[in-house]
C-alpha cells in the first residue's frame, strides 16, 4: 500500500491532518504526479472537515507554500 493510500484511509477515518499531507504530496509530486486540481480538492476537504467539528489543522505552513 502506498503512503498516499494510507493517508486517504486516515482521512476517511476522521484524521483531518492527513489531508494536508495528501495536498502536500500533490503539490510537490511526492509519489504522485503534481496536480493542482488535486491540491485544491484535498485542501477544500480539509477546510470542510474542520468546519464540521474536528480540531483545526495547522494549515498556515502549508498555505505559505503558495506565496
Amino acid at each position: 500500500m502506498l503512503a498516499r493510500q494510507h493517508y486517504e484511509k486516515a482521512f476517511n477515518c476522521g484524521q483531518v491532518r492527513a489531508v494536508l499531507a495528501l495536498a502536500k504530496f500533490y503539490t510537490l509530486g511526492l509519489g504522485v504526479r503534481k496536480e493542482d486540481k488535486k491540491v485544491e480538492e484535498w485542501t477544500i476537504k480539509a477546510m470542510s472537515a474542520t468546519m464540521l467539528d474536528q480540531s483545526p489543522p495547522d494549515i498556515f505552513p502549508f498555505v505559505r507554500m503558495f506565496d
